[in-house]
């Protein structure tokens, strides 16, 4: 293998590189960099409209999975306080998603500023990171 291969090891690595030792070091396909993966934190109005943006952004492969459930918001909007039920959404991404899921979410949402969230994942399963690869890629 040449320097910067792919390999394709047992599905594990992704890529290869001779480190200063003249040592291959392969990155697991997880962790091509740490921000790759992310959790997507939506809120919406209700289950209808949450159900409808999380299928709509499966259907596009934006995301690989979501989970909702209903929570009991507090904000500010427009100086005053405000307290409602909403649905939140808890979704798995890719950071090449991002954009796409922002613009997205705003054509679809009730709300002139919908919250749409994107928390880096450090760490986790790698089988599961590579299926959170696989099922948002094109």
């Amino acid at each position: 293998m040449e320097d910067g291969g792919e390999n394709q090891h047992n599905g594990h690595y992704h890529f290869s590189f001779r480190n200063t030792y003249n040592r291959y070091v392969y990155i697991p396909k997880h962790r091509l960099s740490p921000m790759d993966f992310y959790v997507v934190y939506i809120t919406a109005k209700d289950e209808e409209e949450a159900g409808e943006i999380a299928i709509h952004l499966l259907e596009k492969r934006l995301i690989a999975c979501a989970n909702m459930f209903p929570i009991k918001s507090l904000y500010r909007w427009k100086g005053k306080i405000e307290r409602d039920d909403e649905v939140a959404l808890i979704m798995k991404t890719q950071k090449r998603n991002t954009k796409s899921i922002i613009s997205e979410v705003k054509a679809l949402h009730s709300y002139d500023v919908p919250c749409i969230e994107f928390l880096p994942i450090r760490d986790g399963n790698p089988d599961y990171m590579d299926w959170i690869s696989k099922e948002t890629t094109v």
